[in-house]
């Protein structure tokens, strides 16, 4: 009786991982040994086709279903009691990061070829320069509108244009900042390692911006003080990266001698007039 009660325990624990995914699991191995044949739902996404899969037909609190484009797994929503996403964030194969809304990363783009990748035509330049601005005007980018303009403008991607993955990438940034620190860092080094090696370009100075202040929500300031010595030294007009300089500063002296900067020197930065 004893031998069929460890039994029935270990085969419990097998079946509740077979039926199981977390932060941290491979997708393509369970996925090539279950070969999900079942299509739920398919819809278009970008001339791409999103398809749910799963091994069998009826899903119940429990179950899981794969998340696929253009035959990559880029994800898994597992229905517990409530509906949980789990996804790939860089194409590893490795679940990174749990959400509550459907995200499909930009390496599922990357690696597709119905996206044009024209290294001729910087076309993405113009976006990073123009919210680059926006942050270092005067004029508050969010109560004025310019930012969602902006995001608007991002959000209309054409798969006939050249770039258009690194196009929705900067847009899945703003359209997504705030839930995930991990999803922001991911998606803010991916874009950064396409657009550099696409453009033969140094990163973008609002790459650095924001994956600064990445850096500062995940609590890293190691990282986050040595990337603004870079913004600091190579864009030393670029307001936000003083405010910030101000905020990291350890020295009570130092930090009073730039408070005392940032307000006379730009006195009207609609940061600096919050500080």
């Amino acid at each position: 009786m004893k031998k069929l009660f460890l039994l029935s325990i270990i085969l419990s624990g097998a079946l509740v991982y077979a039926v199981s995914f977390e932060v941290g699991d491979t997708i393509d191995e369970r996925y090539n040994r279950e070969k999900p044949e079942f299509i739920l739902h398919e819809t278009e996404v970008m001339n791409f086709k999103l398809q749910v899969r799963s091994k069998k037909t009826e899903i119940m609190t429990g179950d899981y279903v794969y998340l696929c484009i253009d035959g990559h797994n880029f994800g898994i929503l597992v229905y517990d009691e409530s509906e949980k996403y789990i996804f790939d964030l860089d194409g590893d194969n490795v679940l990174d990061v749990e959400m509550q809304q459907l995200f499909i990363p930009i390496w599922v783009f990357e690696k597709s070829e119905q996206f044009i990748k024209d290294p001729s035509k910087n076309n993405i330049k113009e976006y990073l320069d123009l919210l680059l601005a926006a942050f270092n005007d005067n004029e508050n980018p969010y109560s004025s509108g310019k930012l969602e303009s902006l995001k608007r403008k991002l959000s209309i991607v054409d798969v006939r244009h050249p770039n258009q993955d690194l196009q929705y990438a900067l847009f899945m940034y703003y359209a997504c900042l705030g839930i995930s620190s991990d999803l922001d860092k991911a998606t803010l080094a991916i874009f950064d390692r396409i657009y550099c090696k696409r453009f033969s370009e140094r990163t973008h100075p609002l790459i650095v911006l924001h994956m600064l202040e990445t850096y500062i929500n995940m609590g890293n300031r190691a990282d986050a003080e040595k990337l603004l010595e870079t913004g600091i030294r190579e864009y030393p007009s670029f307001i936000p990266f003083q405010v910030y300089s101000w905020q990291l500063e350890r020295d009570a002296i130092l930090k009073k001698q730039k408070y005392d900067s940032l307000k006379n020197t730009y006195p009207n930065h609609w940061i600096v007039k919050q500080i």
